[in-house]
């Protein structure tokens, strides 16, 4: 489980080191925080996928949280960014 939970963590702090690279230079935090939603919502859906446990539990669980992430996710895209 924790291998699950690291191999996550690592997967979404590149994609997000590359665009904290790419706000240095643009000044404009917004497609961070977009990425930052976005990453929840696959990491939501992954570790219900992949986590040993009750399967309508981990379905419950794992889809109100990506909706969640990607209602955030989805706001943050259309009111801040474009």
């Amino acid at each position: 489980m924790i291998q699950l939970i690291l191999a996550g963590w690592a997967i979404l702090a590149v994609g997000l080191a590359l665009l904290w690279l790419h706000q240095l230079r643009t000044k404009d935090a917004t497609s961070v925080d977009v990425a930052w939603s976005a990453g929840l919502a696959v990491l939501a859906i992954g570790y219900a996928v992949l986590v040993d446990a009750d399967p309508v539990r981990r379905i419950f669980i794992g889809g109100l949280a990506a909706l969640w992430a990607t209602r955030l996710a989805h706001f943050l895209l259309f009111e801040r960014v474009l």
